[in-house]
């Protein structure tokens, strides 16, 4: 939470929330530099129902401004959606990866009553192209990491900084990215890409 330095104005976001562990944190860190928890705003969605439910009453418990959805898997049908239908954009994006997603793919979510809902819904692999979320490459449905990572990069602003605490050293498996870059200056969404800290120095 250091590095991400969520300040008073910003809009948090985790795409996978849980329990909104990672949100709280980002709480206590404004509040530790001397401002209030709800001077920031935190979004995040969660697919199960009664793990949403808690992240709900934790927002409510620890003073934080919020907007948390559930019932639907992030990767397959994203829920923070701004009136034309594009992504929601944020200052920061924060969010540990699942390994629940590592068969996923944007495909074949990790759930069967998921799996269910789209195919019956819209048909099997509409939601990969939607949102604009997959332009370094559509993602297997055997790859869910890559599919997540890309979802946090289309989640940012122009200006926006985003982490993943992941229980894997890297993420193995995934096709190169190779960007023409004018000068030496890279977006938040470039380094983050490349393995490399997002933060502005």
């Amino acid at each position: 939470m250091r590095i991400l330095e969520p300040k008073p104005g910003d809009t948090v976001y985790d795409p996978t929330c849980g329990t909104a562990g990672m949100l709280i944190h980002s709480g206590d860190y404004v509040k530790e530099n001397g401002f209030r928890p709800d001077q920031i705003r935190v979004s995040g969605q969660e697919m199960n129902w009664q793990t949403y439910a808690i992240a709900r009453i934790n927002m409510i418990l620890h003073g934080l401004e919020s907007d948390i959805r559930g019932g639907r898997s992030t990767l397959l049908e994203p829920l923070h959606l701004k009136p034309d239908g594009s992504l929601e954009r944020f200052d920061t994006v924060l969010a540990i990866s699942r390994s629940a997603m590592k068969s996923g793919g944007c495909r074949r979510p990790a759930h069967r009553r998921a799996n269910q809902e789209v195919k019956k819904e819209a048909g099997q692999g509409r939601h990969c192209r939607q949102h604009n979320r997959f332009v370094f490459g559509t993602p297997p449905a055997s790859n869910g990491d890559f599919a997540y990572i890309q979802h946090i990069l289309a989640s940012l602003n122009k200006l926006g900084r985003a982490g993943i605490v992941s229980h894997k050293a890297t993420f193995p498996g995934q096709p190169e990215i190779e960007e023409e870059l004018v000068g030496s200056t890279k977006t938040a969404r470039q380094r983050f890409a490349e393995g490399r800290p997002t933060t502005n120095t």
